[in-house]
C-alpha cells in the first residue's frame, strides 16, 4: 500500500460543543489506483482529503505515506480543487509552470514539462492565452496540467469537475482517465456523483453520515473506457446509489428532527 489511513479521527471543538467529523477511520490506498470518496454532505470527505494532503491535522491517528507519517504538505502530494485558482495576469503556460518556478526548476526545463502536459490536456494551442479567454472547462484543464507538471506521486482531487456543465464534465472525465492510464498516478477523488465515481474509479469508498465512517468499499472491476449507459455500469451505479440514499436519508432525518425541536 502506498498510503495508509490508520485510526484517524477528526473533532472540531468550539466553546460550546465538539463536532465529531469521523472517528477511528481506517483505509489502505494502493499504489497507482484511482479511488473515489463519496457520501452525504458533512460526512468528512474533503476533511479526510485535507488530512492526507497535510493541510489539516487529525485529532487522533495518523496517515502514513510509504511508512512515513504525513504531518505537512509535501511534493509527493498535489491538490486540485473545484475552483481552478489560476492567476489571471499570467498566460496559460506561465500558470502551469508556476509551481515549478517556486520549486526552483530551471525555466527551460519547466517550459518543456509544461508543453508535455498542455499537449496531454489538449491546450497546446492556447498556451499563450490569458485565463479570461478560456471557458470553465479549459480553465480546469489548465489547473490539471499544473498539477500534473509537479509530478507528485499522489493527486488529491476535491470535486474538480463539480461546477462544470454535464457535457464538459463528461469530456474531462474521459481525458482524466486517459491521463491516469498514461501516468499511473495514485488518484484520490472526492465527488458527489455516483455516475462519476463508477466511470472513473478502481474502488469507491462510501462514507456514512456524520459522524462519518466507511460504510462500504466497492471494487469496480469494469473494463475501460466505460459507457454510462452500459448494463454493467448502470447495475453498479444502482447498487452504490441504493446505499448512498440510506446515508442521505439519515442526514435529512437528523436535520428534520433538529428543526422540529427548535
Amino acid at each position: 500500500m502506498v498510503l495508509v489511513v490508520n485510526n484517524v479521527s477528526k473533532i472540531f471543538k468550539s466553546r460550546s460543543k465538539e463536532t465529531v467529523v469521523f472517528n477511528s477511520l481506517n483505509l489502505n490506498i494502493r499504489k497507482g489506483e484511482f479511488l473515489c470518496l463519496i457520501g452525504p454532505s458533512g460526512c468528512g470527505k474533503s476533511t479526510l482529503l485535507n488530512i492526507i494532503a497535510g493541510l489539516e491535522q487529525a485529532t487522533e491517528g495518523e496517515v502514513l505515506l510509504e511508512g512515513k507519517v504525513v504531518s505537512d504538505p509535501g511534493p509527493d502530494r498535489i491538490m486540485m480543487f473545484q475552483e481552478a485558482a489560476l492567476f489571471p495576469w499570467l498566460k496559460v503556460i506561465d500558470n502551469v509552470i508556476f509551481g515549478l518556478k517556486i520549486a526552483g526548476v530551471k525555466k527551460g526545463e519547466a517550459y518543456k514539462m509544461a508543453e508535455r502536459y498542455l499537449h496531454m490536456t489538449h491546450l497546446s494551442q492556447f498556451k499563450n492565452a490569458y485565463i479570461h479567454e478560456l471557458s470553465g472547462g479549459m480553465r480546469q484543464r489548465v489547473a490539471l496540467a499544473r498539477c500534473l507538471c509537479m509530478d507528485a506521486e499522489i493527486m488529491l482531487m476535491d470535486e474538480p469537475f463539480g461546477a462544470l456543465d454535464s457535457q464538459t464534465r463528461f469530456i474531462l472525465q474521459l481525458e482524466l482517465q486517459k491521463i491516469w492510464e498514461a501516468t499511473k498516478k495514485t488518484i484520490i477523488f472526492v465527488t458527489h456523483s455516483v455516475e462519476e465515481a463508477v466511470l472513473l474509479s478502481d474502488r469507491i469508498v462510501l462514507m456514512s453520515a456524520n459522524p462519518g465512517g466507511i460504510k462500504k468499499i466497492y471494487e469496480i472491476n469494469l473494463p475501460r473506457p466505460r459507457e454510462v449507459d452500459s448494463d454493467a455500469v448502470v447495475h453498479q451505479m444502482s447498487s452504490v446509489l441504493k446505499d448512498l440514499k440510506e446515508e442521505v436519508g439519515k442526514v435529512a432525518k437528523a436535520e428534520f428532527d433538529t428543526d422540529w425541536c427548535l
